[in-house]
Formats: structure tokens, sequence, C-alpha cells
């Protein structure tokens, strides 16, 4: 049974063992596509937040040209809410769409299931269970 495990290969548990002629034993992942769907709803998520904090940065910009100069500073503090998520989940589902650095996919598809948890929570929860195919 051992000869017959280091002569060919081995599949357990989405895991393939191949043993190559130096008789070491090389460990292969499959790709699924959990996270390059978890990298598009991170981005659509995070674009749904940018678009968001556009609408306060116009009148930002109406007000600064009129003179209003007191009320910009408010604006930019409201703008800054949800631009910041929106670019942690567009930076996030860059990553996962490239499989690198999962801790920054996860941390963009929480922040995309803070903006919009009808597409940020299925991409955390895709993010998480892939977590075996990033570098």
């Amino acid at each position: 049974m051992v000869a017959l495990l280091l002569e060919n290969f081995a599949i357990t548990c989405f895991r393939v063992y191949n043993v190559n002629e130096q008789m070491r034993v090389e460990v292969q992942t499959y790709k699924t596509g959990k996270p390059t769907v978890a990298g598009v709803l991170g981005i659509i998520s995070g674009c749904f937040a940018l678009v968001g904090a556009l609408f306060f940065v116009v009148p930002m910009v109406a007000l600064g040209v009129i003179g209003a100069s007191f009320a910009v500073p408010i604006l930019l503090a409201i703008a800054l809410v949800p631009a910041v998520p929106g670019i942690l989940a567009l930076l996030g589902g860059i990553y996962a769409m490239k499989r690198k650095i999962w801790g920054l996919a996860l941390a963009g598809s929480i922040a995309s299931a803070i903006i919009c948890p009808v597409l940020g929570i299925p991409a955390l929860i895709l993010t998480a269970l892939s977590r075996n195919e990033f570098e």
C-alpha cells in the first residue's frame, strides 16, 4: 500500500500529493472560483460606497465655490465615512481576485459587509472558505 502511494499519487480532501523522481511530495491545491466571486462582490460594494461618498463631495465643492466655507469640513467628514470602507473593499476585492494577501482580502470583505450586507456577507463567507487558495 505504501509503495503504491509513493509510486503514483494520493487524493485527499481537495489536495493532490504528487511524488516526483526524488521521492519528494509536492502539494497542489485545486483552485475554485470562490475568491474571484468574493473579489467581484467586494469591488461592486466598494464602488457603491465611493458613489455614495460623491453625493457629499459634489455639494461640498458647490458650497466652497459659493463661499459657505463653514459647511465644507462637515461634508468632508461625512464623505469620509463611506469612502474609507469603500477603498478598503476595493483593495480587498482586487487582492481576492489575485489570490494574494488573504488578510487584506478578508478585511476588504468585512468592509464590504458593513457597506452593503447583501453583497458583503457572501463575499465574507467565500473569502473565509477559500483561505487555502491564497499565497
